[in-house]
């Protein structure tokens, strides 16, 4: 297992938030159905922080992230991106009682995890 640290900017700058938006089949024909899409962009959660606000949080190897999944299905676990990358911000925790994450609203909430998701996938923007 591996450890990462850098400031969650450069976090959120890296690993887009994925979203599903609606969009026409055809741009062209007003009368064209909308159609699911999704898009990429990068989250401000960031700023919620403060500019020199630092995440760190462990990149699992494929065997640590089955046995972590087999817990999850044993009821062992939380199925919790927060709790199986450890991830903590500014040396606080992102899951579990008094998490630091406890005051976002469901939209940032949602914006970190799907960084998260991201990072764990590899998706990358520069």
């Amino acid at each position: 297992m591996k450890r990462n640290e850098m400031t969650l900017k450069e976090f959120c700058m890296r690993y887009p938030i994925k979203e599903v938006v609606l969009k026409p089949e055809n741009p062209e024909d007003e009368q064209s159905k909308l159609i699911e899409s999704e898009v990429y962009s990068r989250s401000l959660i960031y700023k919620r922080f403060g500019e020199n606000a630092k995440i760190s949080f462990n990149e699992l190897s494929m065997k640590e992230e089955t046995e972590y999944l087999i817990q999850v299905e044993l009821n062992e676990k939380q199925n919790n991106i927060f709790a199986m990358l450890d991830t903590e911000i500014d040396g606080q925790k992102c899951y579990g009682e008094n998490d630091i994450l406890s005051d976002l609203t469901k939209k940032e909430y949602s914006e970190l995890a799907s960084s998260l998701r991201n990072f764990k996938e590899g998706l990358i923007i520069m």
